[in-house]
């Protein structure tokens, strides 16, 4: 039989009751404290996280403010790393750990409590009373201060239930399927990640069934860096060498040329194969992405849909990538992205020369250094400049 210790606030020990109770009723084993506790509350909440499989934490604004429940929640989530079968679940009665504010507001609230404590303790010490009660306290609200963005991450990466009025059936069968099955909780990131491959199937499969393997040219550029430091105070201006002639290769396989760039633009005549290349590029890489979560996830965008001189590329990249976008840096973070912008010269010829130079501008941020970025472009409309990237051409195929 599966077992839930229940983590709440005081505040919300009502939900929590009726939670554990509608677990129990379907056969569930639960552990709430003031049913159970007995002892040392510390120990008490070793004990019920290592002998229970999961720990149901209901989250609110109340219980991000708790030292218990952050204590509860840390070594829960951190006791999965170590033993597989430690599950963590979270419900929510609010959306305030969804706010971007959160963190900041939940670390004045403790660092309040924690002045608080501090006066009280002053006043214990001189009036020669020990104050480990207080002190202890403060410890706990240290330490929930220090782990608060670590569960914050956890919720927003996480999938989490809607307990209130009227989710509430329909979240407790949920989680009670998990429970029952013996299942780890569903990671909201990863649905999301293979809601968007599901997509990519559906609007790319035609292009990649067609895809014949072409040949072509590659000319990579010398990565040479402006500066190099000789000694801590002394550096050198290289400069790129333009005078030298960049030798293109020759190669037979387009899609095996451009997993070997991190950036590169795949330039070719109309009807080449650009596009189809880019399809099948995308289908490579889903088929790994949805057997292994840490591979790197293609991101297909049709620049021929930005049609609006008004709207900025971060704005459209969202819009184009649906659900996933807010998970958009965190991918990045990882090295787990693959853009793949098809069409550059698609793009309103009245607008081409801003909107290629604000794409430029985002993918050269720092932060995408280590993502690669493939574009698309008519051989004719590609306009070379300092910048230049990798080059990938695609020669039509001749009529042999």
């Amino acid at each position: 039989m599966s077992s839930v210790f229940i983590s709440y606030s005081s505040q919300d020990y009502e939900t929590a009751v009726r939670i554990g109770t509608s677990l129990t009723n379907r056969g569930v084993r639960v552990t709430i404290d003031r049913h159970d506790l007995t002892g040392n509350i510390d120990e008490f909440i070793q004990n019920a996280i290592r002998d229970n499989v999961y720990t149901l934490t209901i989250i609110s604004e109340r219980s991000l403010a708790s030292a218990w429940v952050g204590q509860e929640s840390m070594t829960t989530i951190y006791g999965e790393i170590f033993q597989q079968e430690r599950k963590y679940i979270a419900c929510y009665l609010d959306e305030e750990f969804l706010q971007d504010d959160c963190i900041t507001r939940a670390a004045q609230s403790i660092n309040s409590r924690i002045k608080n404590l501090e006066s009280e303790i002053k006043k214990a010490q001189r009036a020669g009373v020990n104050p480990t009660n207080l002190e202890n306290k403060k410890k706990r609200l240290f330490n929930l201060k220090s782990h608060l963005g670590d569960i914050l991450e956890r919720l927003n990466n996480d999938l989490v239930y809607d307990v209130r009025e009227p989710k509430y059936e329909e979240s407790i069968a949920k989680i009670l399927a998990i429970v029952s099955a013996g299942l780890p909780p569903p990671d909201a990131t990863r649905q999301k990640e293979l809601a968007y491959l599901d997509k990519l199937e559906e609007e790319g499969i035609k292009d990649r069934t067609k895809y014949t393997p072409l040949g072509g040219r590659a000319t990579q550029i010398p990565s040479i860096r402006d500066e190099f430091d000789f000694r801590p105070c002394e550096k050198i201006n290289v400069g790129l060498n333009t005078s030298k002639q960049l030798e293109p290769r020759r190669f037979d396989d387009a899609v095996g040329e451009i997993l070997k760039l991190n950036r590169a633009v795949v330039l070719g005549e109309p009807g080449a194969g650009k596009t189809t290349t880019l399809w099948k590029l995308v289908g490579d890489l889903s088929e790994k992405s949805r057997q292994d979560a840490r591979a790197p996830l293609p991101m297909m965008i049709r620049l021929g849909k930005w049609t609006n001189e008004e709207e900025p590329f971060e704005a459209f990249l969202s819009g184009q990538l649906g659900d996933l976008a807010d998970q958009l840096e965190l991918l990045v973070d990882k090295n787990r992205v693959v853009l793949l912008l098809d069409g550059l010269n698609e793009i309103p010829a009245g607008q081409r020369k801003g909107k290629t130079d604000q794409i430029r501008a985002y993918i050269e941020n720092p932060e995408w250094s280590k993502t690669t970025v493939i574009i698309s472009c008519r051989q004719l409309d590609y306009r070379q400049n300092e910048r230049e990237m990798d080059r990938v051409e695609i020669v039509p195929l001749d009529p042999v």
